[in-house]
């Protein structure tokens, strides 16, 4: 089996599988065309073409959900391990982009909620006098509002993921 072979039949079952739960019909027809396609690039053609039809399909699943809680834990996490700084905004920009990306409705939560982590970690940190061994001056209520610019740039990232992911299907 060549790469453009195995790349091709990861990507249809991807999409079958997106499909699946929704769509079953559609699921199995993009398998058996899927099987019927003389030509490796141009089943890799075809593949990726499938793939981008089902990422335009509405998912009801649980993915979403799951990826925001993960995004926003990995978020308190770090900001927990490290100060604030470049790398903050990187990280946040980075998983305020993949959450964008992933459901371009839902763009202002995932800006928001990512946004907040700083925030709230600085008032959890003011709220309960607990606080990692590098910070050496005590929160106050003003630092955790001072810290609420970091919404900003959670949905700068969320509105760029979105974007792209946007141009993407159209």
């Amino acid at each position: 089996m060549t790469v453009h072979d195995w790349l091709a039949n990861r990507l249809t079952h991807i999409a079958a599988t997106r499909l699946r739960r929704s769509h079953p019909d559609w699921a199995q027809a993009i398998l058996n065309e899927h099987a019927s396609i003389a030509g490796e690039k141009e089943r890799l053609g075809w593949a990726f073409g499938v793939l981008r039809a089902s990422l335009a399909v509405p998912s009801h699943d649980l993915f979403y959900p799951a990826a925001l809680t993960l995004a926003v834990s990995l978020m308190v996490l770090y900001q927990w391990s490290a100060d604030e700084g470049v790398a903050t905004l990187m990280v946040l920009g980075c998983l305020g982009g993949c959450l964008g990306f992933l459901r371009p409705k839902h763009f202002l939560l995932s800006g928001f909620a990512i946004g907040l982590v700083v925030s709230a970690v600085n008032g959890f940190e003011w709220l309960s006098g607990i606080h990692p061994e590098y910070e050496t001056t005590p929160r106050t209520l003003w630092i955790c509002l001072h810290w609420l610019i970091f919404i900003v740039p959670g949905l700068v990232s969320s509105i760029a993921g979105r974007r792209v992911r946007l141009k993407l299907l159209a």
